[in-house]
């Protein structure tokens, strides 16, 4: 007679899925992004926000103006610095500044 085998509980298949290397790199590089208000500030995190990782090391952060996006790319080497102190996993080497639409920043 066969033997049934014992249904997996949600924890166990998820414990499988986060163990895959390619979901862990993933998990990697956007480790950053919760910490990014903390780094820059209420008031810079009231016209920042990060949205996404290209490259695999490239955060791209999106600001309300152009004013804002220079701002900040004078201090991105010391903005790449805190996210490497902040959390030691994170995989970002560079920041690009994107301006985006000012209806994106309501209500932050």
């Amino acid at each position: 007679m066969k033997r049934k085998r014992q249904p997996e509980t949600a924890a166990d298949i998820l414990e499988g899925i986060f163990k895959r290397p390619d979901l862990q790199k993933k998990i990697r590089e956007y480790s950053c992004i919760p910490c990014w208000a903390e780094l820059v500030g209420d008031e810079v995190a009231k016209h920042s926000k990060p949205e996404k990782i290209i490259r695999g090391r490239t955060l791209v952060i999106r600001v309300e103006n152009a004013a804002w996006a220079q701002e900040l790319s004078m201090s991105k080497d010391s903005l790449v610095e805190g996210i490497r102190q902040a959390d030691p996993r994170s995989l970002v080497e560079d920041i690009h500044f994107k301006v985006g639409n000012p209806a994106d920043f309501r209500g932050h």
